[in-house]
């Protein structure tokens, strides 16, 4: 429906979708080309490695709007060292995290 912008507030829609894991929201979101998926320095990625939600990850790093050198990288630097030592993610842009 076009007139429902999933990108308002901030793209808040996708924020929260993150923080709380829920995948196939992210999936819909995603599908939308109004939907920025970086907004804020990757804060949706933030929310979704603050609560573990590594699927969720795994499917905002494949979007091809993510911006992983947002903030000199600190977004996904931060979480991928601190959190999911064990993990191994890979960006749109190949990059290994």
């Amino acid at each position: 429906d076009e007139r429902v912008n999933p990108s308002d507030y901030n793209n808040e829609a996708i924020k929260l979708s993150a923080e709380n894991g829920h995948t196939g929201i992210i999936k819909l979101l995603l599908a939308d080309k109004r939907i920025n998926s970086s907004s804020l320095c990757n804060d949706a990625i933030c929310m979704a490695a603050e609560n573990g939600h590594i699927e969720v990850i795994k499917l905002l790093l494949s979007d091809k709007r993510v911006d992983t050198t947002a903030d000199n990288n600190n977004s996904i630097c931060m979480w991928s060292d601190k959190r999911f030592s064990d993990e191994i993610f890979i960006s749109n842009d190949n990059k290994k995290y």
